[in-house]
């Protein structure tokens, strides 16, 4: 049961790093492309193909990847919108 909990926390530890990056990292880097760019990246991340074990799973990371994606569009639109 341990060697589960420990692996569950570095699942936990790499998928709030990436969420750092994406947020902190690439969120600039969009808003420096401007909106056309940015919107055309997004939508690649939203349509990423995912592969996983089962349908439940691979359904739970087209979710997942499309609420980071969401995110970091509101994050783009807000910066975008304050420089103007």
């Amino acid at each position: 049961m341990r060697d589960v909990l420990t692996e569950l926390d570095h699942l936990r530890a790499r998928l709030v790093a990436l969420e750092g990056v994406v947020k902190h990292v690439v969120t600039p880097l969009l808003v420096a492309t401007g909106p056309a760019l940015a919107r055309e990246l997004l939508e690649e991340v939203r349509r990423a193909p995912v592969s996983a074990p089962t349908e439940r799973e691979r359904m739970l990371l087209e979710e997942y990847l499309a609420r980071l994606a969401d995110d970091v569009e509101a994050r783009v639109r807000a910066k975008i919108g304050t420089r103007r």
